[in-house]
């Protein structure tokens, strides 16, 4: 699940949101907005048996990403606003502010 807010100036916060039962064990955020730093932006179990990690971009910006788990494996959200083919032959998530 993504969640997004609108935030004073023309500013968004995307919040990635994953089920507390994953099985993809510690999981972090990459993308073009921390230039696909591995382990920048890991997810945190909050109380409500749920994963999150949030982003602030700019309002009306596209980015792209996917989630990297311990283990190596990507991972795309059935929530991201649309997926484009990356390099590697596989898709890339996208989150528009």
């Amino acid at each position: 699940m993504i969640k997004k807010t609108k935030l004073k100036n023309h500013k968004t916060k995307i919040t990635f949101i994953l089920p507390g039962e994953h099985t993809y064990g510690r999981v972090f955020l990459v993308g073009d907005f921390n230039s696909w730093n591995g382990s920048a932006h890991r997810f945190i179990k909050r109380s409500n048996n749920t994963y999150s990690v949030s982003v602030v971009i700019d309002s009306g910006s596209r980015h792209v990403f996917r989630y990297l788990s311990e283990s190596g494996e990507w991972i795309n959200d059935e929530a991201a606003d649309e997926y484009c083919k990356n390099e590697h032959g596989t898709y890339n998530c996208v989150v528009t502010g």
